[in-house]
């Protein structure tokens, strides 16, 4: 039947429901672009350390701290990775955390920070104290439960 236009009743309403199917698919099926990961790096008294960097990988973004200690990280909906802390002077722990499949937004993912102090004394193989002697630490070793400082 010809609508009077050249065209047909049924052509019509198909390309029609074409058009609305498209648009409520294309709206209700979208996935999110991306998600968020966020919480707070902190002091084990509760207060918040700035500047602290919060670096994703595999596709996943990076972040510092604010004077808080809050992040956000964003990452792409499904994605699994690590993200991995650092401060420099600062023991972090844990050092990283990894997801797998990240499909909603995760809050109250939090760290501890820690400023560690080296102290001791340098003796003699007979116990008395060695007087002039210069210590540096140069470097971190070991996993996230126990750290080696290497003098």
């Amino acid at each position: 039947m010809a609508d009077g236009r050249g065209g047909t009743i049924y052509q019509s309403l198909v390309t029609m429901a074409v058009v609305v199917l498209f648009c409520l698919c294309g709206v209700a099926g979208a996935a999110p672009v991306g998600r968020v990961i966020s919480g707070y790096v902190q002091t084990s008294g509760g207060a918040g350390v700035g500047g602290v960097e919060m670096a994703g990988d595999n596709g996943a973004g990076s972040a510092v701290t604010g004077a808080d200690g809050a992040y956000s990280v964003t990452v792409p909906n499904n994605w699994s990775g690590t993200i991995t802390v650092s401060k420099a002077g600062w023991l972090i722990t844990p050092g990283s955390k990894v997801y797998s499949k990240v499909h909603a937004d995760i809050a109250n993912e939090n760290y501890t920070a820690y400023q560690p102090t080296i102290s001791g004394y340098v003796k003699q193989a007979d116990g008395t104290g060695l007087s002039g002697v210069s210590v540096s630490a140069s470097g971190v070793g070991g996993d996230d439960d126990e750290r080696e400082w290497v003098l």
